[in-house]
Order: C-alpha cells, then structure tokens, then sequence
C-alpha cells in the first residue's frame, strides 16, 4: 500500500512566511542591545548605540519580540506581541520600554520617470517636542514623537537640514546630508532633547 502512495505525499512541509527586519539602538546612554523572536536571538553581533543591525530574515506575522541587553542579558521590557510584515521593517529602538518601539516599514520606491529622491522623516528622540526639517526649498512639518512623515521629493547631492522646534526660526541641529538619485532615504533624529540640541544627533540611511 505504501508504494501506491502518490509521490507528492513525501514533499517537504511548506515553510512559514519571512519578513526582513533591522533595527537601530538609539537609547540615550544604554548598553549594546539583541533582538529575539519567540525566545530566539536573530542578530549575530550586538548593536551598540547609534549602530543599526542590517536586514535579518526573521519569520513574519504574529510575533514576541523583545531585546535584551548584551551584556547582562537583562529584558529591556517585558515580551511584546508585533505583527511583523512579509517585505521590510525597520524598528528604531527608543528606550528601555515598549512603547518605545517605532515600527517603520521600507517600502517606498523610486518612479523610474523621476531621478530625485524620496526622503521622510522620523522623530525617535524619545522625549522630544515636535519638529520642523528644512532641506533646501523642501520642508516636513511638525513630525511629534514616534512620528514618521509622508515621503518628499527632494533635490540630490550635498543638502543642508535644518531642525527647528515645530513653529520656531532658530535652528536646534544645521547638518549636510549627501543624497543621491533614484533613492529613498529616512532621516532620523535621536538622542535626548535639550533646549540648545546638545544630546540630539541626526542620522540618515538609504532604505533597502
């Protein structure tokens, strides 16, 4: 009987969907972070401050997640369930709890017909007001906390940004970015607000 069986009964088990997902350790002061999945580890190398992990396949859907300290292998927070995505997921990690997690998915494309980048956004300064980014002639307006903006187009090479206080002139943080066509770029600012924007930095990365 057994060799009667059809030969499509000894295939292999479907495999569960994947995403890819990276992450940065942007908490102010904090030790180098691991990101696990179900009680598993999925980075290879720690993440220090201000360093970002890369892509890892990870599988997708309804997921515990949670990072860990490296050095002690303490719990920044407690296990929380995510619904992770089947494409790419940047988390920017904020601080030693879980509403300090900003999900960002990376899925914006470039228009073949138009060569300038796209650029968004982010406020991971945990305890930031809201912010006003100048690039040139392009502006992105009142982005709070834990915000992420609407894609712009904005012009390529070496660019000035402003960071203002939402309605203010005076800039926090003056910084040149070099961007190049056909991208798309987040740009991020972390680290512990002050009046003068001592403590704040800005990042940027090219998406996929």
């Amino acid at each position: 009987m057994a060799a009667c069986k059809p030969n499509s009964s000894d295939l292999p088990a479907a495999q569960p969907p994947t995403g890819l997902v990276a992450y940065f350790n942007l908490i102010p002061n904090g030790s180098a972070i691991n990101f696990y999945i179900n009680g598993s580890r999925q980075n290879a190398n720690k993440i220090a401050y201000n360093e970002y992990s890369g892509y890892i396949t990870v599988p997708s859907g309804e997921q515990s997640v949670l990072f860990k300290t490296d050095s002690l292998r303490n719990n920044l927070f407690d296990p929380v369930t995510a619904t992770l995505a089947t494409d790419y997921t940047t988390i920017f990690v904020t601080g030693n709890s879980a509403t300090n997690l900003i999900y960002a998915r990376d899925t914006a494309v470039i228009d073949a017909s138009n060569y300038k980048p796209k650029l968004r956004f982010i406020n991971a300064s945990a305890n930031s007001p809201g912010y006003d980014v100048v690039l040139k002639n392009v502006s992105i307006n009142n982005t709070a906390y834990k915000g992420i903006s609407k894609f712009a187009r904005v012009d390529t090479g070496t660019i000035a940004v402003n960071i203002k206080l939402t309605g203010s002139s005076t800039s926090l943080i003056t910084k040149t970015v070099n961007l190049g066509s056909n991208r798309v770029y987040t740009l991020f600012i972390y680290g512990t607000y002050s009046a003068t924007g001592a403590g704040l930095n800005l990042g940027v990365i090219a998406n996929k």
